[in-house]
């Protein structure tokens, strides 16, 4: 058994939203949208991308947030429960089928079993993906923060060698240019030199070219 999880970055290009838009929805109905995992690894069931569609859509007409119906938005919950339950479900019905086919293996010469067995590895091969998927995911999240971090530095480098940048124009208009002004031109192609070299972001474990 196969269930397609969605992100909310996914469920927002799924309604043609944007990302804020949607995570404000979906913290407002939190408490009735379908979904496992935890922070930054939870993922949800379609059911919650057509409920977070009908918030859309309710909105779009004028409807309050508050107003949406929320009866409306718990039976297709309901609905899918099963979609959830699934997932926890599987393994159990694995294991079932696999004892359930010990006598067959006494009477078939094992032909039943190896089909019980066949299905409890595809569920624990699948739990594996969920979470390698999960880690990977995460470790994503931290390398754009530190990236995010490293610019933010940068700018406001920037930013300091800029103001006194205007500083020593104002004082080269009046004909006082000291020596520590040529320390900061010194400094400012440096940087230039820095930022050149810096054409390329490390993302994930690969290059995209910075534009």
């Amino acid at each position: 058994m196969r269930l397609e999880l969605l992100t909310i970055t996914e469920i927002a290009k799924e309604l043609g939203l944007p990302e804020s838009t949607v995570r404000y929805y979906r913290d407002h109905f939190a408490d009735v949208l379908p979904s496992i995992g935890h922070g930054r690894n939870r993922r949800y069931l379609p059911a919650a991308l057509a409920m977070l569609r009908h918030v859309a859509a309710e909105v779009k007409r004028g409807v309050p947030l508050d107003a949406v119906d929320l009866h409306a938005l718990e039976l297709g919950h309901a609905g899918d429960a099963a979609g959830l339950d699934g997932v926890h479900a599987a393994e159990r019905e694995a294991a079932a089928a696999a004892a359930a086919v010990v006598p067959v293996r006494q009477t078939n010469s094992g032909a039943g079993r190896h089909d019980g067995g066949h299905l409890l590895k595809e569920v624990h091969a699948l739990a594996d993906l969920m979470r390698s998927v999960a880690a990977q995911v995460d470790g994503l999240y931290r390398t754009v923060g530190q990236l995010e971090a490293e610019v933010g530095a940068l700018h406001a480098e920037v930013r300091g060698l800029g103001e006194r940048m205007e500083q020593m124009s104002r004082e080269a208009s009046t004909g006082r240019i000291a020596a520590r002004d040529l320390v900061v031109l010194k400094e400012l192609s440096d940087l230039r030199k820095k930022r050149n070299r810096r054409r390329w972001w490390w993302f994930g474990g690969g290059r995209l070219a910075h534009k």
